[in-house]
């Protein structure tokens, strides 16, 4: 029925806005044709953007600089603009061939910005916005495109698990949200939206030392033009139930017109461990030891302290550089090919990366991949279509486990016994770590294709179509003799096979109109997703021979088989109203409904949306006539409402799972979750108020920003006694956390030239975050983790006080 009404208010709004084009009389028209040249040489500018004002309507110039536009007359007014040059405005009057030379610019402030469903610049956003260009992320040589952001955008904090490759990098965007859901972004990748949660999160015991592998590792870094990371309302709520936690828009490189161009990068380098943790000598450590057994009045033995009187008490290794000192080489290619021309451009490269370890051993990190885009218009310009497809595999080689628990090893601990064989007294050993291997393989498709048609001049409509494919497939092999006697070893290989499926499609109208003295933009559109999640899990064991421990059908044994299947559904319409009166007062107001299969029947859908205002008093007379200083002042503020649905599916449903113990040759079934279809939405209200300020023709930008967010109507996984037979189920719990926040960021371009550029940029956040309320969480199970008035990221533990001087405690 929701649809059906959107439907028919979609066909409605064509029909009006084709009545009110069909209201309006054209004068003559005529073609007009020129050329675009640089002010500097005057070199032709390929790429240059022609636009109608007001419109939708335009063309680019081919290699030459030389573009065609028709359906024009006198009053016509040409916005022409190119990349890092200052757009230009013509009116045609009487000419038929035009000359434009257009100025370099070194304003960031009318560079496009990426922001939800179209583009926006920094001059006229009226959100809160934060981009990392292409260039900059080119200067950081990181195998996971998230860690280029840390430090990069005000309220953004990175965090790495560990420096591994493939290891798990988290984002928080101004501050932790949600007690039980999850806190990740939502990243999109042209158009498509992408997974933030590792494959092999629920790994059954199939993992590496990396622990749980980035989906985002598998995107190439050097093939992203920028990302934007939409902070406040007014940039996030048009993404509605997922937009609570922040929105990361990555773009993908483009082809440009021009000459065929070919570029090769190929880049050598190395890491290694650059600090190093303080442990005691083994002199400092046998005084320790000779102490604690002294204190306790016990004699010690070989048996009870080894490392006094069994093992040499002469020789030390130093464990950090033993494990982790390897150097860690570094191999990186990119190739790339483009070009086209007014009407056809391509982009085709290729990539590949190659990493060693610094663990000792032959434990590498391979990457390669392709990228292909391919946009084309016809020669009036009013069909555009574009294709972006990415498709990366990796093969990581590293240790099933992580070596840092043997770094507290004692300092005089032999690797081998008399026997030669592994020394496993204690229980522990290194080298038996080395000889537990791992290898995940991960494959990921990205492609999104975007079909554009102008029905008259101002209105077009557009359908977006994506797909994402991300599969793992993971073993892990523990040996017998990589394993302490004690321990009842076995040989044995555990295998997982992981994938995630989206497909999107966006059906949106856009209509652009000048009204009075300014510019209205309007948008319409719908979003029906389909996500589905697949896992499944095995364990072999008794293999008769090692070498075939890498396959299933070499073990004697087979168990543990574990299945997971997910099916996600995703049904949504939005809109949004922009309105620009001379570049100086801007009010943009934005509304989403959304469906999701994640609620049951009777909370399946909410309604999100936000406004937001700027006031660009830079061009008020009080300013221009007496702080001819500032060239540039906006004052912005947004309030609106976000959600966050980042839950397991079907938590509504009282489900089923296999059961354990078999009746006769039958499987059982047993009970798995406790059913509640009654929890719904966890919104989160959004309150910011920021001023921009640039000085000096903007060589300078200051820009501070103030936020408050609360976000209420937890979804939390509530605890159940054990008697229930359930361990817990979904619900809404009456919490309320808040974060609030100041946000400084300052920019300056000192120097300019042809062959020197001295540019500054720093920022500082400082946010607070924090429980606000939670009823009866005195008596709640939550009593431990969380105290109303502290951080969600509080961690309770004993506090030190000391030893007391008389007794020894």
């Amino acid at each position: 029925m929701q649809m059906k009404k959107s439907i028919l208010f979609i066909l409605g709004l064509i029909c009006a806005f084709s009545s009110i084009y069909a209201q309006v009389t054209n004068n003559t028209s005529n073609v007009i044709t020129g050329k675009v040249l640089s002010s500097t040489h005057g070199e032709p500018l390929p790429a240059a953007t022609i636009k109608v004002k007001n419109t939708n309507s335009g063309t680019t110039t081919d290699a030459q600089g030389r573009f065609s536009i028709g359906d024009v007359n006198k009053n016509t007014v040409l916005v022409i603009s190119s990349i890092g040059y200052t757009p230009q405005e013509i009116t045609i009057g009487s000419k038929t061939k035009l000359t434009i030379r257009l100025k370099p610019s070194l304003n960031t402030l009318d560079e496009t910005v990426i922001m939800g469903y179209g583009t926006t610049t920094k001059r006229l956003n009226t959100g809160n916005i934060s981009t990392i260009t292409a260039k900059e992320i080119s200067e950081q040589p990181v195998t996971n495109v998230l860690a280029a952001l840390s430090g990069r955008a005000p309220g953004v904090y990175v965090q790495t698990q560990n420096g591994l490759p493939g290891g798990g990098i988290s984002i928080q965007i101004r501050g932790l949200n949600s007690i039980g859901a999850g806190n990740d972004p939502l990243y999109i990748i042209d158009g498509v939206p992408y997974p933030s949660t590792p494959l092999n999160i629920n790994n059954n015991g199939v993992s590496g030392a990396n622990g749980y592998t980035s989906p985002l590792n598998s995107i190439n870094p050097d093939d992203i033009q920028s990302i934007e990371i939409l902070k406040d309302a007014d940039a996030t709520a048009i993404y509605g139930s997922k937009g609570s936690n922040g929105v990361v828009l990555i773009t993908t490189k483009k082809g440009k017109p021009g000459k065929t161009r070919v570029n090769i990068n190929v880049s050598e380098g190395f890491s290694y461990l650059n600090q190093q943790g303080r442990y005691l000598n083994l002199e400092q450590y046998l005084q320790l030891r000779r102490e604690a057994f002294k204190n306790d009045g016990i004699a010690p033995t070989a048996v009870t302290a080894p490392d006094l009187l069994a093992w040499d008490t002469t020789r030390a290794t130093d464990w950090q550089k033993y494990l982790l000192g390897n150097t860690d080489p570094i191999t990186n290619v990119q190739a790339s090919l483009s070009g086209g021309d007014a009407q056809t451009s391509f982009l085709l490269s290729g990539n590949f990366r190659k990493e060693g370890s610094i663990y000792g051993g032959n434990f590498n990190y391979m990457r390669a991949g392709a990228h292909f885009n391919m946009e084309h218009s016809s020669s009036d310009k009013k069909v555009h279509t574009a294709f972006t497809v990415s498709y990366t595999a990796d093969d990581n080689n590293l240790p099933k486990e992580n070596l840092l628990s043997s770094l507290s090893l004692s300092p005089n601990f032999p690797l081998f016994n008399q026997a030669g064989d592994l020394n496993w007294n204690g229980g522990h050993n290194p080298l038996g770590i080395l000889k537990q291997l791992n290898n995940a393989r991960t494959d990921n498709l990205v492609s999104h294709l975007t079909l554009r048609y102008g029905i008259l001049r101002g209105l077009d409509i557009k359908v977006s179509l994506g797909y994402n494919k991300l599969t793992m497939a993971q073993t892990t092999v523990t040996p017998k003799d990589a394993q302490a006697p004690s321990a009842y070893a076995e040989n044995s290989a555990y295998f997982g096979d992981m994938s995630v499926e989206s497909s999107i499609i966006e059906p949106q109208i856009n209509y652009v109109k000048e009204v009075s003295k300014g510019d209205l933009t309007l948008l319409l559109g719908g979003t029906w997703q389909n996500t589905v999640n697949q896992s499944s899990y095995i364990k072999g064991t008794n293999y008769s021979n090692e070498k075939l421990m890498g396959t299933l059908s070499g073990a004697g044994s087979i168990g543990s088989p574990i299945n997971h299947y997910s099916d996600y559904k995703y049904l949504s319409v939005f809109t949004r109203i922009n309105y620009n009166w001379e570049n100086k007062y801007i009010i943009n107001g934005s509304f989403r409904r959304d469906g999701s299969s994640r609620f049951g029947p009777g909370n399946r859908y909410g309604n999100f949306g936000a406004i937001g205002a700027a006031w660009l008093f830079s061009k008020e007379s009080f300013i221009k006539n007496h702080l001819a200083f500032i060239s540039y002042a906006k004052l912005r503020s947004s309030y609106g409402i976000t959600g966050n649905d980042q839950i397991a599916d079907y938590q509504y449903l009282a489900t089923y799972t296999t059961g354990r113990v078999p009746y006769g040759d039958v499987t059982t079934l047993q009970p798995a979750r406790a059913a509640n279809p009654g929890y719904g939405w966890e919104t989160n209200k959004k309150l910011e108020a920021a001023i921009e300020l640039g000085f000096l023709k903007d060589k300078i930008l200051l820009t501070t920003a103030w936020y408050y967010n609360r976000s209420s109507n937890e979804l939390v996984s509530y605890p159940l006694p054990t008697l229930t037979g359930f361990p817990s189920y979904q619900a809404n719990f009456p919490a309320l956390v808040g974060n609030t926040g100041w946000e400084f960021e300052f920019k300056s371009s000192n120097i300019n030239s042809g062959h020197f550029n001295w540019h500054t940029s720093f920022n500082i956040t400082f946010s607070k975050n924090k429980l606000v309320s939670f009823p009866g969480i005195e008596s709640s199970s939550y009593a431990y983790l969380y105290q109303v008035g502290k951080s969600l990221s509080a961690k309770k533990g004993y506090r030190y006080i000391g030893v007391n001087s008389k007794t020894g405690i």
